[in-house]
């Protein structure tokens, strides 16, 4: 899936209105970006935690000529998995659907 076909499956939950999945889809989306940017987690309990993680500086090789060259250090984004997500993707736990169909998030494996 898309970040396009994210927002026509939101759309239902803003009475049809593109625009306003659109803007919410992007809210959540920047309100994680700038959470790991600031050095903090972003967990939602169930779902997964985004963390922010340090590449320490290092020496590599350049493939292209054998070269030795330094790289420095740099910021990662690591992602975990949260044990209800786990459990549904491996087929251990159902996802729960509302009478229309779509998929109601529950924080823990209740």
């Amino acid at each position: 899936m898309n970040m396009g076909q994210a927002v026509e499956r939101l759309m239902p939950f803003y009475n049809g209105s593109r625009k306003e999945a659109d803007k919410a889809l992007r809210l959540v989306l920047g309100l994680q970006m700038e959470t790991v940017a600031r050095g903090e987690r972003f967990t939602v309990t169930g779902w997964g935690t985004l963390e922010p993680v340090v590449r320490p500086a290092r020496r590599a090789r350049n493939p292209q000529n054998g070269e030795r060259v330094q790289v420095p250090e740099s910021w990662g984004v690591k992602w975990r998995v949260g044990t209800n997500f786990h459990a549904i993707v491996n087929g251990k736990k159902d996802l729960e659907r509302d009478d229309q169909g779509f998929v109601i998030f529950k924080e823990t494996g209740k």
